[in-house]
């Protein structure tokens, strides 16, 4: 498959799973868009990957741990790149990246290309 276009200047890391090895960013994304597709929500793998690379960043820059604060720079930054998602999208698109990584075994942040 070909590559799954980024965010300017954001990152596309790695992850080492438990069982499937390492796994690009794009991996993982294909992974979200299918779930999400069975849940019957149909979201372009660029609006996926989006979504995932501004709550990293977003992470990254932010020493709270509050969820809907999180969910609303998000949502901002999405709108700010141009990238036109519903709030509750947003929300659905992190829960479900969340739920992949944790099935996958790998940690959120990566290891390589970070």
């Amino acid at each position: 498959m070909p590559p799954i276009p980024g965010l300017p200047g954001a990152t596309s890391p790695s992850f080492q799973s438990d069982g499937r090895g390492v796994l690009g960013l794009d991996d993982v994304v294909h992974e979200v868009v299918a779930w999400l597709d069975r849940d019957g929500l149909s979201l372009s793998p660029f609006a996926v990957k989006a979504t995932v690379q501004v709550m990293r960043a977003e992470l990254t820059a932010r020493d709270e741990g509050d969820l809907a604060a999180l969910l609303r720079s998000v949502h901002v930054e999405l709108r700010r790149q141009g990238v036109l998602l519903q709030p509750r999208q947003v929300e659905r698109v992190l829960r479900v990246y969340a739920s992949v990584i944790a099935l996958l075994g790998i940690h959120p942040f990566g290891f390589e290309g970070d």
